[in-house]
């Protein structure tokens, strides 16, 4: 079958799917962009359609599988380091160091 385009990927697994499903067919076609087109429709062949739906799944469970497991502190970064301005003037950090320090 020759066509212009590179084939989507629902239309990949619709040919393979020919070729499983029925005996004695072989469709060629070349690679395609593994992408899903968005005007794609389903055949209406029940057995063929289901061939789709199926692999589409298995892939989006594989895919789900493959991506690792992320917490909510995984998104937070980290503090940075930024210098801390005293809240007190220098004198009455003195006199509080010299109060708790019994000097």
């Amino acid at each position: 079958m020759g066509v212009s385009k590179a084939p989507c990927w629902p239309c990949e697994l619709f040919y393979g799917g020919l070729n499983e499903i029925i005996e004695g067919t072989e469709f060629v076609i070349d690679e395609g962009h593994r992408k899903p087109y968005p005007g794609w429709m389903f055949s209406g062949i029940a057995e063929l359609d289901q061939y789709v739906s199926k692999r589409v799944w298995e892939y989006m469970d594989e895919l789900l599988q493959s991506v690792r497991h992320l917490e909510r502190r995984d998104f937070v970064p980290p503090l940075l380091a930024i210098p801390m301005q005293p809240l007190l003037p220098s004198a009455a950090l003195e006199h509080l160091s010299e109060v708790l320090t019994d000097r």
